[in-house]
C-alpha cells in the first residue's frame, strides 16, 4: 500500500505539471479549432490541478509538524480521507465545468447570469477575506523558552 507521503508528493507534482500542460493544451486547441468555445474546460482542469497540488503541498508541510498551524487539520487523516478529499474536489470542479457548459456553450441566459453573479460574489468575498485577514493579523514576538 502506498504511504500518505508518497501519495501527497505524487499528486502534488502531477498537479503542478498538469497546470501549464492544460493551459498550453487549451491555447493550442483554441488556435487549432479557431474558436475559444471549449477553452473553459482547460481552465477547469488547470484549476482542479492547481488547488489539488496546493492542498497536498500544505499537507506535506504540516501533517507531522506539531508547530504548524495546520497540524490539527491533518492530524487524524489517513490515505482514504485524502482520496475522498480529492474526489470531492473533482466533483466540485466538474460542477463548475457543467455550469460553464450550460452557460456559455448552450447559451442558457439564466445560468449565464447566475454564473456571472456567483463569480462576482466570489471575487468580492475573496477580496473581503484578504482584507479581513490583513487587518486582523497580529504580530506576536517569539518567546525563547
Amino acid at each position: 500500500m502506498i504511504s500518505m507521503e508518497a501519495y501527497s508528493d505524487i499528486t502534488c507534482f502531477l498537479g503542478l505539471a498538469a497546470v501549464p500542460v492544460s493551459i498550453v493544451a487549451g491555447i493550442v486547441h483554441a488556435a487549432w479549432k479557431r474558436t475559444p468555445r471549449y477553452l473553459w474546460l482547460f481552465g477547469c482542469i488547470a484549476g482542479y490541478c492547481f488547488f489539488t497540488s496546493l492542498i497536498h503541498l500544505d499537507f506535506s508541510l504540516s501533517y507531522d509538524d506539531i508547530s504548524s498551524p495546520n497540524y490539527e487539520i491533518y492530524e487524524d487523516w489517513n490515505l482514504y480521507r485524502f482520496i475522498l478529499s480529492d474526489v470531492k474536489r473533482l466533483i466540485f470542479w466538474l460542477g463548475i465545468g457543467v455550469l460553464n457548459y450550460f452557460a456559455f456553450v448552450r447559451q442558457n441566459k439564466w445560468i449565464r447570469r447566475l454564473c456571472i453573479l456567483a463569480g462576482g460574489i466570489a471575487i468580492i468575498l475573496f477580496l473581503a477575506i484578504m482584507v479581513l485577514c490583513r487587518v486582523t493579523t497580529v504580530d506576536v514576538p517569539a518567546h525563547n523558552f
